[in-house]
C-alpha cells in the first residue's frame, strides 16, 4: 500500500493544526494545498493571537512557530496599524 494514512484538503489554520496534532501522535499525514504558495490576496490574518498560541501549546507546536516569529505589540484601527 502506497499513500498516506491521512490526507488533509486545505493548508489553512484549521488543516495545519489537524495536520499537526496528527503527527504528534505518530500518524502519516499529508496536507494538499490548492494555492502554489502562502500568499492569499486580501488576507486579514496578521499573525498569531494569545489564544491562537494557547492553542498551539497544548498541541506541543507553539515553540516551533514562536521561534521563527517576532514579537509586536500591535493594534489596528481598520485598515491602520497602531503601534
Amino acid at each position: 500500500m502506497s499513500g498516506h494514512a491521512v490526507v488533509i484538503a486545505g493548508g489553512g489554520p484549521t488543516g495545519m493544526m489537524l495536520a499537526a496534532e496528527l503527527a504528534l501522535a505518530k500518524v502519516d499525514v499529508a496536507v494538499v494545498e490548492r494555492r502554489p504558495d502562502h500568499v492569499l490576496v486580501g488576507s486579514r490574518a496578521g499573525g498569531f493571537h494569545s489564544r491562537t498560541i494557547e492553542v498551539a501549546r497544548s498541541a506541543w507546536v507553539a515553540d516551533r512557530f514562536l521561534a521563527d516569529g517576532q514579537v509586536a505589540q500591535v493594534a489596528r484601527f481598520g485598515t491602520t496599524v497602531l503601534t
